[in-house]
């Protein structure tokens, strides 16, 4: 078990989201006022069973470190600036998909960018952030993706530690698999330290999300 996983098997979300929310059970979740921003009608609610909440009023979600970042960091550094950084931090593929919903997004997207096979890395899912990134790239033209969630078994540096290295190589064979297996044109992964493994193990470039949006543009890629 990761340092986080038992962490968060030690809290309750609703006990920790509850000193700073006043919540009322609402079927199986609870519910209440936004933490985030001001409001009447209840719109904030917390899920026991998947330990993770969501604002519906401000569009913030996630777990429980999610929810203490975003309300204790302000509070920690104690400035109003620090507070607008904290409302205004994303994801950069998650900053585009929010970008695209408001209708802000240029989609004047010029070049295919064909098969992708993409790799969901771990840290977007304990953030809860979900796949932005699919969602972005399944808008460019000729987009054909392949979304693989399986471990890279980096975990950091320690698949890059001698004693690990083999170990990391054969746990990380069903990823390498799953992502070629239909020969994509391209690889794609938000981690960086996947990207080592996959290009280790591939022999193939892995690109960020975001170069291949920006090759969709027209641009290059070097």
């Amino acid at each position: 078990m990761s340092v986080i996983d038992e962490v968060r098997s030690r809290i309750d979300i609703v006990d920790v989201i509850g000193s700073y929310v006043k919540l009322t059970r609402s079927g199986r979740s609870y519910k209440g006022l936004s933490p985030f921003q001001n409001e009447r009608t209840p719109s904030f609610f917390v899920f026991p069973d998947s330990q993770t909440y969501k604002d519906f009023s401000s569009g913030e979600q996630g777990d429980i470190f999610s929810f203490m970042m975003k309300k204790e960091w302000p509070e920690y550094v104690g400035s109003e600036a620090a507070e607008k950084v904290a409302k205004r931090s994303f994801d950069l593929m998650e900053y585009l998909f929010l970008l695209r919903k408001d209708g802000k997004l240029k989609e004047d997207w010029s070049v295919d960018v064909g098969t992708i096979g993409y790799h969901v890395p771990c840290h977007l899912k304990i953030q809860k952030i979900g796949f932005r990134s699919r969602d972005v790239m399944k808008r460019l033209p000729g987009a054909e993706i392949t979304l693989v969630d399986k471990c890279s078994c980096m975990d950091g540096t320690w698949g890059m530690k001698t004693e690990y290295y083999e170990l990391s190589k054969k746990g990380a064979a069903p990823l390498l698999q799953q992502l070629t297996e239909n020969q994509p044109k391209t690889l794609a992964s938000d981690c960086l330290i996947a990207k080592l493994q996959i290009e280790e193990g591939t022999g193939q470039e892995v690109l960020h999300p975001i170069e291949i949006v920006w090759k969709a543009y027209g641009g290059s890629v070097e």
